[in-house]
């Protein structure tokens, strides 16, 4: 494999302003990865991953995704990738856009419910960057696809500190 020097240059490069960032991290500043596994109301089964990014706390939340039905009932697509704002203050909504197999985007909406709790530290006291572990269960719909769905994720992310 040949790597271009402009390409090595980039990456030594990210290096510093990487470290920069995770040092200035806010509080609730983080990105979480991790599986989905979706159940639809025809029957069909999907598995998919997810990229979270959180900034600020738990009401500026953006996931990219992708779900890949496995078992696929008549009127289901075979994928669906998705980019979706997902807020949380007690319980989280879904909002964003899906682009199943047909390639015509769709509006993506839904409810969810999720618990997270640190690996190393307590997620809620402000601490700095630590790992974290979160499961989600909800439901969502995009078009005449709705699915019920488990995201489990590891989080890279600096508590949260809610009383300051």
């Amino acid at each position: 494999m040949r790597v271009s020097r402009s390409a090595a240059v980039g990456a030594c490069a990210l290096v510093p302003l990487l470290w920069s960032a995770a040092a200035a991290a806010a509080s609730g500043d983080g990105v979480g990865v991790g599986p989905v596994f979706a159940i639809t109301l025809r029957g069909s089964a999907a598995l998919g991953w997810e990229v979270a990014l959180s900034k600020s706390g738990p009401w500026l939340k953006l996931n990219l995704g992708g779900s890949y039905h496995v078992i696929r009932e008549e009127g289901d697509p075979a994928f669906v990738h998705y980019a979706a704002w997902e807020p949380w203050i007690y319980g989280g909504a879904t909002l964003g856009v899906a682009v199943p197999d047909s390639g015509a985007p769709r509006f993506m909406y839904g409810l969810w419910e999720a618990y997270a709790d640190g690996l190393d530290d307590s997620l809620y006291s402000g601490s700095p960057l630590i790992w974290a572990a979160s499961v989600a269960v909800g439901w969502r719909g995009f078009g005449s696809v709705q699915q019920f769905y488990v995201a489990p994720k590891l989080w890279y992310i600096r508590g949260f500190d809610f009383f300051s």
